[in-house]
């Protein structure tokens, strides 16, 4: 069902990249909010708040869900000495040409790149999920080790707690939980 859908988003941002921001300006009004300003309050208050969180926690394993993976990604360039051995992206609209070409540190005319302090990184998107276009990041940022793709469900494409409980979230953090 949100396969068509997502094809269709997926051929207007590359056809008519005016309309995708359009849309997120209307539609996902926090994306747009915190992307209105590399130093705007929101952008500066949600990279405080991962940054502080990484820092007093020192994760092995950074899992960020849709608009969190663009906050993290800016994080972790903000910051080389956050570091995590594994980074997994769900979701994530990283790719789309609005979002990118507002990205701290600048792809605009570049392959984006596995942030400094991460040692792999693993993106997943459900085939269906209008947020995650396009849903494979590797074509766009160097670094990524797995793209993978797996349906979380027919209605809930983008749910964080479908991602959290797919097979393939499970078979890459099960080594770690048990190991």
């Amino acid at each position: 069902m949100g396969w068509p859908v997502r094809q269709a988003a997926q051929w207007v941002q590359n056809r008519a990249p005016w309309l995708a921001s359009a849309t997120i300006a209307q539609f996902f009004r926090e994306v747009d909010a915190y992307l209105r300003s590399p130093d705007g309050t929101q952008r500066t208050a949600a990279r405080e708040e991962v940054a502080t969180t990484i820092k007093q926690h020192q994760p092995d394993v950074i899992i960020a869900h849709s608009l969190g993976s663009v906050v993290t990604y800016e994080v972790l360039w903000e910051d080389p000495s956050l570091t995590a051995d594994l980074l997994i992206t769900l979701g994530s609209p990283l790719g789309m040409k609005p979002i990118r070409r507002r990205l701290q540190p600048s792809m605009e005319e570049s392959l984006g790149r596995r942030p400094p302090g991460i040692q792999r990184w693993v993106n997943i998107a459900d085939p269906g999920d209008l947020i995650a276009i396009p849903p494979h990041l590797k074509k766009i940022f160097g670094g990524i080790d797995s793209d993978l793709e797996e349906s979380i469900g027919l209605l809930s494409t983008h749910s964080v707690t479908k991602y959290l409980g797919c097979a393939k979230v499970a078979a890459i953090l099960a080594p770690l939980l048990l190991g």
